[in-house]
């Protein structure tokens, strides 16, 4: 209702990722190939309508799950796992991206939230070894029984970060940090922990500004 995601008017239906099947493909959206039945998916954090039972959908910005999935098919649970990679699924893999990480690289998730363990779960899968951080045990006891090969450290009861990290990461500080955490002491205590030339990955938003410093930044080529 504050407009801050862009919806400020009224009366609507709000909206946000959506998964449904098409039930019509009108002659201008014919080009991208979708056919009545379709399983698709779009993106919407800024759209109104999607929380509505019939929406439309642009089919520039719209992705093709399977064929044939039927108009009346229930989905049957598919929403649950698929909604939240048009969120934050994508967010934690352009995170990714721009790490361009070596399979020698070391990193760590500052944060294991559902960012953070979405993040967890990627790296993993694509092989890396990971150190989760968070001040709150019962979320890295969930990423560790999720995820056995990872590194966790409450940095809550911890009073040298970077000494408990070297012990956990064969010796290292990280290569990269994906910092999910939207709290402001998330940030400084990372920033430390980085090797030179690290990279910190912004994807938590604090509500108040950073203080980041520019000596640290300078001395250690971070980026």
């Amino acid at each position: 209702m504050s407009g801050k995601v862009g919806m400020d008017w009224f009366p609507l239906l709000p909206g946000h990722e959506v998964v449904c099947a098409v039930v019509q493909v009108p002659e201008e959206a014919a080009l991208w190939g979708f056919k009545v039945g379709d399983l698709t998916k779009a993106k919407g954090v800024h759209i109104a309508g999607f929380f509505s039972e019939y929406t439309t959908l642009d089919a520039a910005s719209t992705v093709l799950i399977s064929r044939n999935f039927g108009v009346n098919t229930p989905l049957k649970g598919l929403d649950k796992p698929l909604c939240p990679i048009f969120c934050a699924g994508i967010t934690i893999w352009d995170g990714l991206e721009q790490t361009k990480l070596g399979v020698s690289e070391s990193v760590g998730v500052v944060g294991a939230g559902d960012l953070g363990q979405l993040a967890t779960a990627f790296l993993t899968i694509l092989g890396h070894k990971v150190v989760v951080m968070d001040v709150q045990e019962k979320q890295l006891v969930a990423c560790k029984e999720e995820y056995p090969g990872v590194e966790t450290i409450n940095s809550d009861n911890c009073s040298d970060l970077a000494t408990k990290l070297r012990e956990v990461n064969d010796g290292n500080l990280l290569n990269v940090a994906f910092v999910t955490s939207g709290v402001k002491a998330a940030y400084d205590s990372t920033l430390p922990l980085l090797e030179p030339y690290g990279k910190l990955i912004v994807i938590g938003h604090p509500p108040k500004p950073l203080e980041i410093s520019a000596y640290m930044m300078s001395d250690k080529r971070l980026r």
